[in-house]
């Protein structure tokens, strides 16, 4: 039995394209099992990675940490799911970082309305056995489940035999999900206030994950105390270095986007490869 590791960020540590090198090195009429420790990523990506493990047959997903966002619709093509005990899977609606007018933005609601209608919400209904609408509650909820939670709705199909592998996600998710266990949260990364809509916790959770205080310069008129300062400012330089950092890791964008695409998912694109 062969085994393929889609450890990562799907779309940037992990890919289609090199899923399907992995998967075509294997002999034919070998099973594959296929272990998956990701927070998510492109959930085009990911529908494709799915539906080649699907395509050859023999193949099974096993989570051996998380496998959240794009990566939990991924694991459903599997011929058998599971689980390790004390992981964890996570489910909400689709969502991207993008800029645009106002008609540019409308077009992309269509768009994400449309993945969570015509691709989410039927594979997790289909797996699960639960109603379409109670799906779509879950995904408007951004929902955590641990392993057991997982077995009992119908995700997986049952436990696995290997150890969880249970990591911090890196500091740029406090600023994409709302709802981060304890066990899974940023270093330094306080929870969001309670209570806040979800937009008001992403730009925070943003500017406490990303964008680092710090002091501002003391004044050179030394014949003046200044004191202690309220507020904190904000380099931009440290900033953008931070960015780059962050995004160090995501491969180069392609330089043209296919031909047919609105203005509104050019812009999609372009930002998932950024």
């Amino acid at each position: 039995m062969a085994t393929i590791y889609l450890y990562g960020e799907i779309g940037w540590d992990v890919s289609d394209r090199s899923f399907a090198e992995e998967l075509g090195q294997v002999p034919e009429g070998e099973r594959v099992t296929v272990a998956v420790n990701s927070p998510g990523g492109d959930v085009f990506q990911a529908q494709a990675m799915g539906a080649l493990a699907k395509a050859r047959g023999g193949v099974d997903f096993r989570i051996d940490g998380i496998a959240a966002s794009a990566a939990s619709y991924m694991v459903l093509n599997g011929e058998t799911v599971t689980i390790s005990s004390g992981g964890m899977m996570m489910i909400h609606k689709p969502l991207c970082l993008v800029y645009g007018n106002s008609l540019e933005l409308q077009e992309l609601i269509t768009i994400l309305d449309k993945i969570e209608d015509s691709v989410l919400v039927p594979a997790y209904a289909r797996k699960t056995g639960i109603d379409a609408a109670a799906i779509k509650e879950m995904l408007a909820e951004e929902t955590w489940l641990d392993s057991d939670q997982s077995v009992e709705m119908g995700f997986v199909d049952g436990l696995s035999d290997t150890p969880a592998i249970l990591d911090r996600l890196p500091a740029k998710f406090a600023s994409i999900y709302n709802r981060i266990p304890e066990a899974l949260r940023p270093e330094g990364v306080a929870p969001v206030s309670a209570g806040l809509p979800m937009a008001s916790s992403r730009a925070q959770a943003f500017r406490a994950s990303v964008v680092p205080p710090v002091k501002p310069k003391a004044q050179e008129d030394t014949t003046e105390d200044v004191g202690d300062t309220k507020g904190t400012l904000f380099d931009v330089g440290e900033v953008r270095e931070k960015l780059r950092e962050q995004y160090a890791g995501k491969k180069a964008a392609a330089s043209v986007v296919e031909p047919g695409y609105s203005v509104a998912r050019a812009r999609l694109r372009l930002l998932e490869v950024a």
